[in-house]
């Protein structure tokens, strides 16, 4: 079904608003706001979601969250026997699409591709997002006596951070 028709029985409603929970990690609005879930329909408790980025280069790290995050969010739909959710027309969709579906991790699955760190993906703009937050947490940290060098606890804040940003590198 395309996307432009909307949901049409119940699983495809709810199927649709797990998706209005998932976030383009970059702009901080859902993917069904903005347009990224171009067909997606559920058949037999098969969901299928395809979802299609504005840019081809997107950030692969970020294109990977919002296939990750979607695929997940429709597993748990109710209803739902299995998820196919993948991303069409991205320079990366083959490997993007093999990790989602394997649940291997993006760092997992990116071992061995010539890359000089984790954020060498990204442009130096979104890598300087990424590391910001986390620099004022850490200063945040040290005013109290943490070290720097020590990662600060998990706590019921940061529980309920999607567990692919957990994840991250620690060398960001």
């Amino acid at each position: 079904m395309s996307a432009s028709r909307g949901p049409e029985t119940p699983i495809e409603r709810r199927v649709w608003a797990a998706l209005g929970g998932v976030m383009d990690p970059e702009l901080d609005e859902p993917v069904t706001g903005l347009g990224f879930v171009h067909e997606f329909g559920v058949h037999d408790g098969v969901a299928r979601v395809r979802l299609r980025l504005p840019t081809y280069f997107c950030a692969p790290n970020f294109a990977w969250m919002m296939g990750a995050d979607a695929h997940d969010a429709v597993r748990g739909v109710a209803g739902v026997v299995r998820a196919d959710v993948r991303l069409d027309d991205y320079f990366a969709s083959d490997e993007i699409n093999a990790g989602v579906a394997s649940a291997a991790g993006f760092v997992a699955r990116s071992r061995g591709k010539p890359r000089q760190n984790w954020t060498s993906c990204a442009s130096p703009s979104i890598a300087r997002r990424i590391r910001l937050p986390w620099s004022g947490c850490a200063a945040s940290f040290a005013g109290r006596g943490w070290p720097r060098s020590i990662s600060p606890p998990w706590s019921s804040e940061t529980a309920g951070l999607p567990r692919r940003r957990a994840l991250a590198p620690a060398s960001l």
